[in-house]
């Protein structure tokens, strides 16, 4: 790139940061989300951004998802820092507040399992009590029909109880120590209550759930695993996407649902990308009306590779006859859309 170039680009680049700060496109919040999301790893780098999530943005309040225990404390204790460095890249005071959320992601098989998975149920409440909101007709009647041992005949043994006694004994403050017998000793008791009326221990994580067939591992372990699937199905799209639904699917061992809802997601992304950036050329134009051809050349190239990314997901061909038809298919859902989005964002 020549001298003259790079000013020109220079001036480009410090008349749209001022402009993205006066107007009221790059202010508005929708777009400040995706703007968070498309660059989350830049803002708080890979570790956090790889288990976490900017799921919404209101009244200047950044909801951001954990479904990662020790990253959620970790995280509680940086948020004004990643308040500070998401508003700096932004450059703009967009977020006043972080609320970070610790989410389950598990999959409820009824309302029993999600009544011995709730908090109430783990600590005071006894196993044959059921708190108000979950008394439904016949609820009651169904927990007795399943219960083949009673609350009343279980008891631990002598080695269970000695575990108890020495893990109390490992604690620095006898005083807790003491609090929490009770509580260790109702827990034990309730999942043996649990696994003698038809629950399950989880292989993997060592929970006690409720199956629904036959099932080794709970609902939250099954939901991690699909997920991974379905990541290494999304890694191997990215590197290759042209890859076919037969090879994919004996490479990944996944099946051919995964396949394609896995392209759909990523040619989705695509199609985002290129929306918002349409609306940022649109704002740069108005603003730069010495520069606007060099903008406009600059947007279609880069609008053609967006379309190809987007073909190159979405079906997964390079053919140049399928490229042409998807690109009018494209091109004529984006013009429908730039259209709504400029009247949502208050033009």
């Amino acid at each position: 790139m020549s001298e003259q170039s790079k000013k020109v680009q220079n001036l480009k680049s410090l008349v749209k940061n001022s402009y993205e700060a006066k107007s009221f496109i790059f202010r508005n919040e929708k777009y400040l989300l995706w703007k968070i999301k498309k660059n989350w790893e830049k803002i708080v780098g890979k570790p956090l951004a790889e288990k976490s999530n900017p799921k919404n943005l209101f009244k200047k309040v950044l909801q951001i998802n954990t479904n990662d225990t020790t990253l959620y404390h970790m995280m509680s204790t940086y948020l004004n820092v990643i308040k500070e460095k998401a508003n700096k890249f932004l450059g703009m005071e967009a977020i006043e507040s972080i609320d970070l959320r610790k989410l389950n992601y598990k999959i409820h098989r009824g309302l029993l399992d999600e009544l011995i998975e709730n908090d109430e149920i783990r600590g005071d409440v006894p196993v044959n009590q059921i708190p108000k909101r979950f008394k439904k007709k016949g609820f009651e009647e169904n927990l007795k029909k399943m219960e083949k041992v009673r609350w009343e005949d279980i008891s631990l043994t002598d080695e269970e109880l000695k575990e108890i006694y020495e893990n109390l004994g490992k604690m620095k403050y006898v005083e807790y120590a003491q609090k929490l017998e009770e509580i260790a000793i109702n827990r034990r008791k309730k999942d043996k209550y649990l696994l003698a009326n038809g629950y399950q221990q989880c292989e993997e994580c060592g929970k006690i759930f409720l199956p629904y067939k036959n099932e080794k591992i709970c609902y939250e372990c099954y939901g991690k695993k699909e997920e991974d699937k379905f990541r290494k199905m999304v890694r191997l799209i990215q590197r290759e996407p042209f890859v076919s639904e037969k090879r994919a699917i004996k490479i990944t061992n996944l099946d051919a649902s995964t396949y394609y809802r896995v392209r759909d997601k990523l040619a989705q992304e695509v199609y985002e990308d290129m929306l918002y950036f349409c609306l940022e050329k649109d704002e740069e134009i108005k603003c730069s009306e010495d520069y606007k051809y060099e903008i406009k050349l600059e947007a279609r190239k880069a609008i053609s590779d967006f379309i190809k990314n987007y073909v190159y997901y979405k079906i997964g061909s390079d053919d140049k006859d399928v490229l042409a038809i998807e690109q009018k298919k494209v091109l004529k859902r984006l013009n429908k859309e730039l259209s709504f989005k400029r009247k949502d964002f208050g033009k």
